[in-house]
């Protein structure tokens, strides 16, 4: 097993499937089309177009509807999850969601991860109120060795502080190789890397 002093995980795209729900939603209420090889971007405006202003509006529209209800752990991380905490137990969730929804965040973490659910950090990157902080920061304050994350430019300001980044394989995160960044296709190879 690698020396691992403590690992990181995001939320979305790691341990829950947000963005299917998300497309649902979006389809229904707006019209689209929009299938999940659709998402070559983090920021969803640049998919179905807008606004960074209108992607946090339908963000928070998302979650007073019946397809927040659908968002369920990716395959795997519940899994995945229990076997790392039962081994490591040092795990932290560290998210770029807005704080408008810790309350909708810490629900889903209690029903599918409650061993982690005292330790959600929050970073606002994508609220339009209030400060936020990036990722690197918080994991650097917890001493944390190694990330499982989904964003691109997440992994990258991880990896330029010195935190292993296990890159969730995405049409959203497509980039040349970067130091540090270790793509992984699903849970079971992020549990190859770290045992």
């Amino acid at each position: 097993m690698n020396l691992i002093r403590e690992i990181v995980y995001d939320i979305d795209g790691v341990l829950l499937d947000m963005i299917n729900p998300l497309l649902r939603f979006h389809n229904d209420r707006y019209g689209t089309k929009l299938k999940f090889e659709d998402v070559t971007s983090h920021s969803l405006w640049r998919i179905w177009g807008g606004t960074p202003e209108d992607d946090f509006r339908k963000l928070l529209e998302f979650f007073e509807t019946k397809y927040a209800s659908q968002v369920f752990p990716v395959n795997g991380a519940v899994y995945s999850v229990n076997q790392l905490e039962r081994n490591l137990n040092n795990g932290i969730i560290v998210s770029s969601r807005p704080n408008e929804i810790e309350k909708e965040t810490k629900e889903s973490i209690d029903t599918y991860f409650p061993q982690l659910s005292s330790r959600v950090h929050l970073t606002n990157q994508f609220s339009l109120n209030g400060d936020s902080v990036k990722k690197s920061k918080i994991c650097l304050e917890h001493g944390a060795s190694v990330i499982v994350e989904d964003s691109i430019e997440n992994a990258k300001d991880c990896a330029e502080h010195g935190i292993q980044v296990l890159l969730m394989d995405y049409p959203w995160n497509q980039s040349p190789d970067i130091p540090g960044v270790t793509r992984v296709k699903d849970w079971a190879e992020v549990l190859a890397h770290l045992f």
